[in-house]
């Protein structure tokens, strides 16, 4: 499977000069390029989820089906569509959710491929954001349970979902579980 992006390059306009009126733009039509994405060395397979202004595209590149943790590796395509790894650590493995036009992506890593895979010595997926300075930064949700960045704005607010403690009683006997809960995070202010 090869996977495009279709890139916007133009707009072309109508003019009513036939009509009379003054020249007026029509219905803008898009023009695209399609640009097939390569996979990073040694993968099967890759998927995108993200998108800028500039064409760079985020996702992962998979070396097997398993979904065990460090098959995935999180990528950044350029608007050529060559793949760069954002990390390297063969343990730790991860998915790209989203690039803003600053180039700084978010997503989910430890469990490689985005699906909570947690298991003794695996710890859940965590939701991480990522830039060229200051490479991955876990964005310190919960420390257990799961959790995912999956958007983020040019001013660098991130969203996503994180499973949190909740209280709940049954039979009479109090006891923690996790639930599911959307949050908005940005450097200054934490969740």
């Amino acid at each position: 499977i090869t996977m495009f992006i279709a890139r916007r390059a133009a707009f072309y306009y109508a003019s009513g000069e036939k009509s009379g009126l003054a020249a007026c733009p029509a219905q803008a039509v898009p023009r695209y390029n399609i640009v097939a994405l390569e996979k990073l060395p040694g993968t099967i397979e890759s998927f995108a989820f993200g998108l800028n202004d500039q064409g760079q595209v985020v996702g992962k590149s998979t070396f097997n089906r398993s979904g065990n943790i460090g098959q995935a590796r999180p990528v950044v395509w350029n608007s050529s569509g060559q793949p760069t790894e954002l990390w390297n650590e063969p343990l730790i493995g991860g998915s790209g959710a989203d690039i803003n036009n600053n180039s700084i992506v978010v997503g989910r890593y430890g469990s490689g491929t985005g699906n909570p895979l947690p298991t003794p010595g695996v710890l859940p997926g965590r939701a991480f954001v990522w830039d060229s300075t200051s490479g991955r930064r876990d964005l310190g949700l919960q420390p257990f349970g799961n959790s995912m960045a999956v958007a983020l704005n040019d001013n660098g607010q991130v969203t996503g979902t994180s499973e949190v403690f909740k209280t709940v009683v049954i039979d009479g006997d109090a006891t923690l579980e996790l639930e599911i809960h959307p949050f908005v995070w940005d450097a200054d202010n934490g969740i």
